[in-house]
């Protein structure tokens, strides 16, 4: 057996999942999303990443999927041997 494949970690960005609910405050952003009011507060400020499985876990707690947040959610990457 060789080494084991590494694919390249995919971020998504913060700003894609804000700009899908505009009319969403912070407070019920979080309340929607599970996590703590602080967080979401920061993601209004300044750009924050999401690794695929929060973005995943997030669109789908949203009634999403999530390449309706991310255009690119299923870009498929070439993995070098």
């Amino acid at each position: 057996m060789g080494k084991p494949r590494r694919f390249p970690k995919t971020r998504y960005s913060t700003d894609l999942l804000i700009a899908r609910f505009p009319h969403l405050t912070p407070s019920v952003l979080a309340a929607r999303l599970s996590v703590e009011k602080s967080a979401v507060q920061q993601w209004f400020g300044k750009t924050h990443w999401l690794d695929q499985w929060q973005a995943d876990r997030y669109a789908t707690r949203l009634g999403l999927h999530p390449a309706q947040v991310w255009p690119d959610w299923f870009e498929i990457h070439k993995v070098s041997a």
